[in-house]
């Protein structure tokens, strides 16, 4: 058992499913808040250790097994594509606040056309789409 402490746990974590191990990966927030609740407050390595081996024995917490690395790939998706979309709405927002009139991807993006009855022209905001290459 360890702490998922952002990512530094996953060479682990994927040697012990390369070796088909079981392993547990807690939120780090669960074993500060159970020393709390237990009344051990210190921070050192010595005691973290034990801390987390206690909090193993005490909670049981469930044994994880992935058959595959890949499904943890799979799993990290979501939280990547959110960590993207927050740059991309912080360059947006940091463009607007330059001054600039068009991010610089722009030239390389086509024209957006809704289509609508109302016969408008086009917005001229431009969107990127990306086409996944083909898998062999």
């Amino acid at each position: 058992m360890l702490e998922a402490t952002g990512r530094y746990e996953r060479a682990l974590v994927e040697a012990a499913i390369d070796r088909v191990l079981p392993i547990i990966a807690v939120n780090p927030i669960h074993v500060p808040r159970y020393a709390q609740a237990v009344g051990k407050l210190a921070k050192t390595d010595a005691i973290d250790a034990k801390l987390i081996a206690e909090f193993a024995e005490v909670v049981q917490p469930r044994v994880i097994e992935y058959s595959d690395i890949h499904v943890i790939c799979v799993k990290d998706l979501p939280t990547r594509r959110r960590q993207l979309m927050g740059r991309r709405t912080m360059e947006l927002n940091r463009l607007k606040i330059t001054g600039q009139a068009k991010p610089m991807w722009a030239p390389f993006c086509p024209l957006r056309r809704r289509p609508d009855d109302s016969g408008q022209k086009p917005t001229g905001r431009r969107t990127c789409v990306i086409q996944p290459e083909p898998l062999d």
